[in-house]
């Protein structure tokens, strides 16, 4: 079988067309929680570009933020259906954002438009995403 190195323009190509999520969760803290999730999105050929944990001792509760990417062919709906197992174990409270999808804002200003135009000015740009 030949393979081709992924080189970096392939890589980027790859890159534009893979969806851009971010997952959040608690639970009550307990052994295997990180390797759940993560075997999951494994195996939905997911790739974790970031992750941070925190253990809330007081509470003994477990927060979990994981950004990661997937091909394109995976969408939210495969996502959640794959982590449901996960979720039902643990008992989490999650939230899982398609980055792709713009948020919606609501500007509010004064009777001076230079805050607005700040921000138009900010979208044009690329600057603030949406």
């Amino acid at each position: 079988m030949d393979h081709q190195p992924l080189n970096h323009s392939t890589a980027a190509k790859a890159a534009e067309h893979a969806h851009r999520f971010v997952l959040t969760l608690s639970c009550e803290d307990r052994p295997g929680i990180v390797a759940s999730v993560t075997t999951e999105l494994a195996g939905t050929g997911a790739n974790i570009a970031e992750s941070n944990q925190f253990w809330d001792r007081q509470t003994n509760r477990f927060f979990m933020r994981i950004a990661f990417t997937t091909p394109e062919a995976i969408v939210k709906d495969d996502i959640e259906r794959s982590l449901k197992p996960s979720i039902d174990r643990f008992d989490m409270k999650t939230t899982l954002v398609d980055q792709s999808k713009k948020p919606k804002i609501i500007i509010m200003v004064s009777k001076f438009d230079h805050a607005l135009l700040h921000l138009i000015y900010q979208i044009k740009v690329g600057w603030l995403d949406a």
